[in-house]
């Protein structure tokens, strides 16, 4: 595989949103339309998204390409989430586990299912889904796609009143994220580290790592959150 396709998907409400990470395809065709499809859906055109992604999800059947066909239920499961289909979304992101259980897309199809469990309320299944989600990205080399997972793992541990697991992953993505290529990111999770500190009475590590966030942000001339 050396054709690399990076898809980055914003953070939904409250610094959180579904997850996919960077894949590789050598097969020109299953490229041409997994680019088509992220485009469409961008452009929440989610309709004709799927049906390219099910054209895609062909080729990689047909040709028993495992780990691009895991990928592929992963996207189809996020098309389906944004819609607000989370019994579906469910389903596709289960599917991409099965096909590869093992591989960054079924972390990312795990830290997906614990998004929705959240929107349900199901807070067993939401710890036990980004628990393995964890598991899985501790096995695989280090990543963007891997720091990342941590950071917003950090942001859910965190609004589930569990500091302290929120500030072990916010450091490991802290260390992760450390160059200028992932400023931005590095400042939200100095910014959230700074809070749940604050939020354990840590006020001078609280302060140190608000600072930095601040520095950040000015220098990469960041006026609204750094204003935040």
């Amino acid at each position: 595989m050396n054709i690399r396709l990076l898809i980055f998907v914003i953070f939904l409400a409250l610094g959180i949103g579904c997850h996919a990470g960077s894949y590789a395809f050598n097969n020109e065709k299953l490229l041409e339309l997994l680019s088509q499809a992220e485009k469409l859906e961008q452009n929440k055109e989610y309709s004709t998204a799927l049906n390219v992604y099910n054209e895609a999800l062909k080729i990689a059947s047909k040709e028993e390409r495992i780990e691009d066909a895991s990928y592929i239920y992963n996207k189809i499961g996020l098309v389906y989430y944004r819609q607000k289909q989370y019994e579906t979304a469910k389903s596709n992101f289960k599917t991409s586990i099965l096909k590869s259980n093992i591989s960054n897309s079924a972390a990312d199809s795990y830290f997906n299912l614990s998004l929705i469990y959240r929107k349900q309320n199901s807070k067993d299944s939401l710890l036990w889904s980004l628990n393995r989600s964890l598991e899985i990205y501790g096995g695989l080399e280090d990543s963007n796609s891997k720091f990342s997972t941590y950071s917003k793992a950090g942001i859910l541990y965190k609004q589930l009143g569990m500091y302290d697991k929120a500030i072990e992953y916010l450091l490991l993505a802290y260390d992760g994220l450390d160059n200028k290529e992932n400023e931005s990111q590095k400042t939200s999770v100095c910014y959230t580290i700074g809070e749940t500190q604050r939020l354990l009475g840590n006020l001078d590590i609280a302060k140190t790592y608000l600072k930095e966030s601040l520095q950040i942000r000015n220098r990469l001339n960041d006026s609204l959150k750094t204003s935040s």
